[in-house]
């Protein structure tokens, strides 16, 4: 007589058991994967846009942002520490063609006689005059800093960022400084923009003040890349 089997063997139940391990696995790492892509076409995109945006501010008026003399005049709306106009703006060395200028806490009188005191530096006036002249849509935080979802983004001139003494191609005189990348997501954007060496090319890390070592070994490779530069 025969007995028909009822159900699935161990044999059978093992390898589906298997082959769902399998599946889940590489499931997650297409998850993973896919995030990854996702989070560096983010940096990709804004390194973009803050490019374009700088360029269409330096056709409007002239200027770089943070560099722009009568600044209080040109653009409605720019916050007190960035509001310098023309009286002003050559005691703190403004509007000579890079972001640059340092004026932390210097009180000036400004064209309407009234006492200014300016806190920062050109490169933190950047963001405002950006998203003041309606060039970025992203509005920047409550240090007045335009931030990716890893960290602050700065744009300044070379010469006054930790990079001045590294060998960029190109030698550019502005960047936009990204911190605290993810040594992936920081390939990544390498891969797209530049050489896919985030040690050599246009665009490189550093961590610190020191050239950034990578590791032949996996195990050893840095985190985070702590300051990323995209030229302008």
């Amino acid at each position: 007589m025969d007995h028909k089997q009822i159900g699935f063997s161990l044999i059978e139940v093992a390898i589906a058991m298997v082959i769902m391990g399998l599946l889940v696995g590489s499931g997650i790492l297409l998850g993973k994967s896919l995030i990854g892509s996702g989070h560096s076409q983010e940096i990709v995109a804004l390194a973009t846009d803050l490019n374009l945006a700088v360029k269409n501010f330096k056709e409007r008026y002239h200027y770089f942002p943070g560099d722009l003399p009568d600044a209080k005049n040109d653009i409605t709306g720019i916050d007190l520490n960035c509001h310098y106009n023309n009286t002003n703006s050559a005691t703190v060395q403004i509007g000579n063609g890079e972001i640059d200028t340092s004026f932390l806490t210097i009180t000036l009188i400004d064209s309407d006689h009234n006492r200014v005191i300016y806190h920062g530096s050109e490169a933190t006036c950047v963001p405002n005059h950006l998203y003041k002249a309606g060039l970025i849509q992203r509005i920047p935080d409550k240090d007045g800093d335009i931030v990716s979802r890893f960290g602050k983004v700065r744009i300044m001139a070379t010469a006054q960022s930790l990079f001045k003494d590294v060998a960029l191609d190109g030698h550019p005189d502005h960047i936009i400084q990204l911190e605290n990348l993810p040594v992936e997501i920081a390939r990544d954007v390498d891969r797209y923009l530049d050489n896919g060496d985030i040690t050599t090319g246009r665009m490189q890390g550093i961590n610190a003040t020191a050239p950034l070592a990578i590791d032949p070994d996996p195990n050893n490779q840095p985190e985070t890349v702590r300051f990323y530069a995209v030229p302008l």
